[in-house]
């Protein structure tokens, strides 16, 4: 074999242009894991984002189910109460019906009486039969009212 230098220095060019070329995809490579590395780091800042709003909508819910119970509870009382309340009120109509009733038999009664007494100037006999009189007409019509 005959020694070339033209050939050898061809093939050292060739061997240089090749290593060149290992070395950029090389660099591509290491790019490319880089990328990727950076983009799993970002994943998983991610999922730790997420596992953090999952828990919050949990305490929320969890806070939200709560004062949804309050809620109810309050409800329940509150109807309690404004059963109580309408019955405290029909007790309260009923009294004051009566007082009422008692009142205006009281007022009847007393101004027939009233009347009657004048029946006393013509003389002691007609002011008590006057008074009588009265009286029982003044019960008469407190009677009447009532039925």
């Amino acid at each position: 074999m005959s020694y070339n230098p033209f050939e050898q220095d061809i093939n050292e060019e060739k061997e240089f242009e090749q290593q060149e070329q290992q070395e950029k995809e090389f660099e591509v490579d290491i790019q490319i894991i880089r990328e990727r590395n950076k983009d799993i780091q970002q994943l998983e800042r991610d999922i730790r984002d997420l596992a953090e709003i999952q828990m919050d909508i949990g305490l929320l819910i969890q806070e939200q189910g709560e004062q949804i119970d309050l809620c109810s509870e309050n409800i329940i009382v509150t109807e309690k109460n404004t059963e109580e309340a309408v019955a405290n009120l029909e007790k309260c109509e009923e009294y004051n019906n009566k007082t009422n009733s008692l009142i205006r038999d009281v007022i009847i009664v007393s101004s027939s009486a009233g009347l009657g007494c004048l029946g006393f100037i013509g003389g002691p006999f007609i002011g008590l039969g006057t008074l009588i009189l009265t009286t029982l007409t003044g019960s008469g019509v407190v009677l009447a009212i009532r039925q």
